[in-house]
């Protein structure tokens, strides 16, 4: 008797194992002929995903206490400005602090931390305008996170200022790593 009711058992896995199962062969569609509901082809294409930009003010109150009364003002005259040849302008300022003698090494770190926060909306997004002229290149090359670039090109190395402006560079990309392609650009579009 048990054996009859495993048998049955059995039969009853295999009917339902077969009925599982379309007999019909797999065949994949063309993505580029894939038909919407509508009749309509679809396209598809690559669409590069966007990072969520939202707008809230560079809060660089918790670097701040780790500079100088002087580099602090500086810092805090670029974060109030948005207009970009004022900022340029405090940014040099900022640069002749850094290669005056007597910088502080230890604010370098609080520093880096300030213009990464500051200049986040820099590093988003492309590096290279849309339309390429020589007029929009320059321009590409005309922000404030350049000047340090433009320095350290202008400097001789044996300069004592060389050494400083590589050291904050480093300091930079410890915060914000796109420098980097960010100076390989500017090396290459000036």
């Amino acid at each position: 008797m048990e054996e009859s009711v495993s048998m049955e058992m059995d039969n009853n896995v295999l009917d339902k194992e077969e009925g599982c199962y379309d007999n019909t062969e797999a065949a994949f569609s063309d993505d580029e002929e894939e038909v919407s509901n509508k009749g309509k082809k679809r396209e598809f294409r690559f669409h590069p995903i966007r990072e969520a930009v939202v707008e809230e003010p560079a809060d660089i109150t918790p670097w701040l206490d780790q500079l100088d009364d002087t580099m602090k003002e500086k810092v805090q005259g670029l974060q109030k400005t948005s207009d970009t040849e004022t900022q340029c302008e405090v940014m040099q300022e900022i640069v002749d602090l850094i290669l005056e003698e007597d910088f502080d090494q230890e604010q370098m770190s609080g520093l880096a931390s300030c213009l990464s926060e500051l200049f986040k909306d820099h590093f988003r997004g492309d590096v290279l305008p849309e339309e390429i002229t020589e007029e929009s290149l320059e321009e590409s090359v005309s922000k404030p996170v350049c000047l340090v670039f433009r320095n350290l090109v202008l400097m001789q190395e044996d300069n004592s200022g060389f050494s400083v402006l590589l050291d904050m560079l480093a300091e930079f990309y410890q915060k914000q790593p796109k420098i980097g392609y960010h100076l390989l650009y500017y090396l290459k579009a000036r």
